[in-house]
């Protein structure tokens, strides 16, 4: 994160796909729901960040995956759909927000007791 390699790579990205993403996906949900990355995307960012001096570690990268394909997959959202795209990109791996969601039932009793 503070040599900023997912926003560096995904201008790369962009210079070579946002054409095809902008007529692939017309709404942020269409983009949400279907956009991925392929394997070769995730093996040239892994050579990205190694390039710049970012070193690879499979059993670190396995752990963090998900969060790292959604902080690319949110840094292209932000392109296309300002900050609207990328909180709710972002926002769907929070582990807090998730779990706080859940816990409005709980809450709303407890605020009702006296």
């Amino acid at each position: 994160l503070k040599s900023n390699i997912f926003y560096q790579f995904i201008l790369n990205y962009l210079d070579d796909n946002e054409n095809s993403i902008k007529s692939k996906y017309k709404t942020l949900d269409d983009f949400k729901n279907n956009f991925s990355f392929s394997e070769k995307d995730i093996h040239d960012f892994i050579e990205f960040a190694g390039s710049k001096d970012v070193k690879y570690s499979k059993k670190d990268f396995d752990k963090d995956k998900d969060y790292i394909l959604t902080r690319l997959k949110a840094q292209i959202a932000r392109n296309f759909w300002k900050n609207k795209g990328w909180y709710e990109e972002i926002l769907s791996v929070d582990n807090q927000l998730l779990k706080a969601t859940t816990l409005f039932g709980e809450a709303k009793e407890l605020a009702n007791l006296k």
